[in-house]
């Protein structure tokens, strides 16, 4: 069986795929500024739905924070009595609450906005007034960033209206920050002061955890167990130089993995400022080079790090003039990605990514099994069908394609995701019982979320479960047998017109990718449908191109049968082979070409049997008068896993040249 991404049948049959969606078209948008100031925006948080996008901006008041929507635009947010400039720095899941900070009569004040009023938060009692709130739990009921007390800057924690220093860890100068809470407020993340920076972890248990040295944390995964940030890390020459640096880095259960670029002299930095709740995708800003700027980049496992800048020009965006300098905030399921850049006017300005993602694809399909294996699968036994695809993750459906009586007619069943490997996701299907001597011919595939397919069908061959005491073993002889009236090949006048033999059971897609190999070029065809070989109706037409033309129509019904028909009449080729013994051969397939040019191959259907031998047949064309076809035939059986036999007239192939 020849198979494409499009999960088709070539030659005499036409195969049905469910359709899934594309992904979301990748798109960049550059969001301006206030009115008012010179240019300078930036956009530093996103709500989890990516709707709502929040920062600061230069405007006529000075520096203004904002909220931002597709539908409304850049909208100017109030500042707190009193002060010149605010900006706001995360949002709730919905969008409603925001929060950040904002100058005001009493001081720099931790601030949040709803409904369209600003509210000051107020300070840690005791030191000089100063706060800024950083991040907001998913409801907007917990917030978290840092307050001024007697001790000096201390992490805060916001709820029911009071706010709450939640101390330092011992050791060094005093000095905390809450950066991070998770989504349900529970645990909160940033950095405090043992003999330098230390990422800390709070929640209301444990109260202040020391959690890795030497680092920063900026925002963690919902459910706690993943930090992203950057590992503090020194360069030293000594008596010469000495460099200290940031190096982007990620925490998974403690386990730390540093990915920013390490420094031999140049002055690098790198951090990741946000992550998705799952923890697949963290963003944030790198800096190559001594002399280079920085550029906003995403991680994630698959894909490794990603320049922003890259993969948006990949995708075909036009970012002539723009250097990306931060990837602030990601929105819950990776899709969009806010930050801020240098435009082609050398403009600092908020820009938004929308479409984002892993880019997952598929990259492997293997280790089909069915279980029990051949000499051991009675009528009894249900058969189970597995397989297994990398990376984990990917594949979001999959599907096994069985036959039961020689490829005449197809089944689909839906695959059932098991339990993964340590590197690959496991897929099976349990397809029941079937009578005693069966062959089930099969081939599986497993499809990610971008419609991209991989089958695993034995390198063309499909894999066989024969249930005793059906035939496993080899083929004994190819051939034709003039007195059974069979001759290896034939001309014959018929309608350029594919019989309603194939038939596929189980479909439900809102739209066919049909590949109808040998047709006529140019030719218009028409596409009927039905739920049985007498009842057709005609839902379309088609005109391929090329004889090998993937062609798409929209289902008007749910059929079971599909055909091609049109009144024209033409030249076709009929050549075939007789199998001994019988049931020996699963599948047989030709391989052929015209007049010396390129091989082709074609499925053979199966014709039934004569005397002892089951026959095979299958027609090739149009040809013209003249037309010379040289062929071979494969005979596959269901030995050793699927074994070919050959009938190549003594390596000399077959040829055939049309009266």
């Amino acid at each position: 069986m020849i198979r494409t991404v499009s999960l088709s049948v070539a030659i005499t049959g036409l195969y049905l795929s469910t359709i899934i969606p594309a992904g979301a078209v990748l798109t960049f948008t550059p969001l301006g500024d206030l009115p008012g100031g010179g240019t300078n925006s930036a956009a530093y948080g996103v709500s989890a739905d990516g709707m709502v996008v929040v920062g600061s901006s230069a405007s006529a008041a000075g520096v203004s924070p904002f909220k931002w929507t597709d539908g409304g635009g850049l909208i100017a947010l109030p500042i707190l009595p009193g002060g010149t400039s605010a900006t706001a720095y995360a949002v709730s899941s919905d969008g409603q609450v925001m929060v950040g900070g904002s100058d005001s009569t009493a001081g720099p004040q931790a601030c949040v906005w709803s409904n369209g009023m600003a509210i000051g938060l107020g300070d840690l009692a005791g030191g000089a007034f100063a706060s800024v709130a950083y991040d907001v739990s998913e409801q907007g009921s917990v917030i978290v960033g840092y307050g001024t007390s007697a001790s000096g800057r201390e992490a805060f924690r916001w709820t029911g209206g009071a706010m709450s220093g939640l101390g330092d860890l011992a050791g060094g100068n005093f000095q905390s920050e809450a950066k991070a809470v998770t989504p349900d407020g529970s645990l909160i993340t940033g950095y405090g002061t043992v003999s330098g920076q230390n990422i800390f972890t709070w929640d209301a248990v444990n109260n202040l955890q020391d959690y890795y040295s030497s680092a920063v944390a900026y925002d963690v995964s919902s459910d706690g167990n993943q930090l992203v940030g950057h590992i503090n890390s020194t360069f030293v020459i000594p008596e010469i130089v000495t460099i200290n640096y940031r190096r982007a880095a990620r925490w998974n259960g403690g386990s730390v993995t540093v990915l920013g670029p390490e420094s031999t002299g140049q002055s690098f930095d790198s951090l990741f400022y946000g992550v998705t709740p799952d923890g697949s995708i963290a963003v944030g800003s790198f800096k190559g080079s001594s002399s280079g700027p920085y550029y906003a980049v995403s991680h994630d496992t698959y894909n490794g790090v990603r320049n922003l800048l890259d993969v948006l020009t990949a995708a075909g965006i036009d970012m002539t003039g723009w250097t990306l300098n931060a990837a602030t905030g990601i929105s819950a399921d990776g899709s969009v990605i806010v930050g801020y850049g240098t435009n082609p006017n050398g403009q600092q300005e908020a820009w938004v990514i929308r479409g984002y993602g892993l880019n997952l694809t598929l990259r492997w399909i293997g280790n089909t099994y069915h279980w029990p294996g051949n000499e051991a699968l009675t009528a009894a036994d249900d058969l189970w069908m597995n397989v297994d695809s990398k990376d984990p993750n990917v594949g979001v459906t999959g599907v096994v394609v069985y036959s039961t009586d020689k490829g005449m007619t197809w089944t689909n069943a839906p695959l059932t995701e098991g339990t993964p490997g340590p590197d690959y996701d496991h897929w099976y299907r349990n397809l029941g019982s079937f009578p005693a001597g069966t062959t089930i011919r099969y081939s599986l595939a497993v499809e990610d979320a971008e419609g991209n397919q991989l089958w695993d069908n034995n390198s063309g061959k499909d894999y066989y479960a024969v249930v005793s005491p059906g035939y496993t073993g080899v083929v004994e002889w190819i051939g034709n047998d003039g007195a059974n009236g069979t001759i290896p090949h034939t001309t014959t006048n018929i309608a350029l017109d594919i019989q309603p033999v194939f038939s596929v059971t189980g479909i439900d897609a809102t739209g066919t990718h049909i590949m109808a190999s040998d047709l006529k070029p140019n030719h218009a065809y028409a596409v009927e449908m039905g739920s049985n070989f007498t009842d057709w109706t005609p839902v379309s037409s088609i005109t391929p191109t090329a004889s090998n033309d993937t062609l798409f129509v929209t289902n008007t019904m749910n059929p079971s049968l599909v055909r091609l028909a049109t009144d024209g009449q033409s030249t076709y080729v009929q050549i075939t082979r007789e199998v001994w013994p019988q049931d020996s051969g699963k599948t047989a397939r030709l391989g052929y070409r015209f007049n010396g040019g390129d091989w082709q191959v074609a499925d053979m259907g199966y014709a039934g049997q004569v005397g002892n031998n089951d026959v095979w047949s299958t027609r090739v064309g149009p040809v013209e008068s003249g037309t010379t076809v040289e062929y071979f035939i494969e005979v596959i059986s269901a030995a050793g896993g699927g074994v070919s036999h050959y009938d190549n007239n003594d390596n000399n192939n077959y040829s055939y040249t049309v009266p």
